[in-house]
Order: structure tokens, then C-alpha cells, then sequence
């Protein structure tokens, strides 16, 4: 289980800080109860406008304290992509970033999947080290790290893995 840092919803974190309004939080609210689908609500509030990708970041910072990785600013090592396959990685929206020991540090967009982050311990045997990061973000870095040439046709493919889950 997760803790949270500051005992507000992640809503009002928005509200406070004045990246929302009260009126676009409660249609997303409604949304989402409405919804068929698990929909986050910094989800809705992004595909609806309201917010962009950071504005979820920074609620999520404040709200659990997890450390922000500005990803696409970040040179990451392509040999930390064996550790993980593709599938697993687009799946959850996670990529390794960086391994000193036997500690592994992700970026991920939603660091309260607590199985998910199990099952990274089980695969990599690695204790797990977690930064949030823009679902954008996280997709680019995929694309630009799992791809590589084929010696054939010179064209850019990505990579296939099998997934281990």
C-alpha cells in the first residue's frame, strides 16, 4: 500500500495549486464514475483539455512525494532494455532508467501499481527504485530505446520480446 504524503485528493491538489477549476474537476468526476473503463482522473482531465500531462505529475508529486523524471531530458542506457520486454514495458507504460548494483530505477506513469512493480522485482531481481514521468514521454522513450535496425532492409523496426508475465 501507498501512502499519501499530504491527506487531500488529488483533485483539490489541482485545484489549490490553480491548474484546474472546481466545475472541470466534477465533469471529470462525473466521467468517471459514469465510465465503463478504469479511467484515472488525470486521464479524463488530460484527454479533456482541462490539464496537461505535468499538471497530473505535479499532483502526483505532491500528493505521494514520488520524485518527477523529466524523461525526455534524460539519456538512458539501451542495454537496460533486455531487462524488460517490450510488451511489458508498453503495457504499463514503464522504462528502466538506470541500474547501479542490484538496484534498478523505472520511470513509470502510474507508480501506484504496486503488482506491477513486484513483478519488475521478480524479473530483474533487482530491488526497484520508482520516478513518475508523462505517458508521452514514457511512449517516445520506447519508441527511440526498443528499435534497431534491421541489417537487411536498413529499415527501423522494433524490437520483439517475449513477454515473461
Amino acid at each position: 500500500m501507498v501512502l499519501k504524503k499530504v491527506d487531500k485528493y488529488f483533485g483539490d491538489i489541482l485545484i489549490h495549486s490553480g491548474r484546474l477549476d472546481k466545475e472541470r474537476l466534477q465533469y471529470a468526476l462525473s466521467l468517471q464514475r459514469s465510465s465503463k473503463t478504469c479511467l484515472l482522473t488525470g486521464q479524463i482531465l488530460v484527454s479533456s483539455g482541462y490539464i496537461k500531462e505535468e499538471d497530473v505529475m505535479v499532483g502526483l508529486t505532491v500528493q505521494y512525494g514520488f520524485p518527477f523524471l523529466p524523461l525526455d531530458e534524460y539519456e538512458v542506457d539501451k542495454s537496460l532494455m533486455s531487462m524488460l520486454p517490450i510488451e511489458f514495458a508498453q503495457k504499463y507504460n514503464i522504462v528502466p532508467v538506470e541500474k547501479i548494483g542490484n538496484s534498478l530505477s523505472i520511470a513509470m506513469v502510474n507508480p501506484l501499481e504496486r503488482e506491477v512493480i513486484e513483478e519488475i522485482r521478480d524479473i530483474t531481481n533487482c530491488h526497484v527504485t520508482v520516478f513518475i514521468c508523462t505517458q508521452s514521454a514514457i511512449r517516445n522513450k520506447i519508441k527511440l530505446l526498443y528499435k534497431h535496425e534491421d541489417k537487411h532492409s536498413g529499415n527501423i523496426t522494433i524490437a520483439k520480446r517475449e513477454v515473461l508475465v
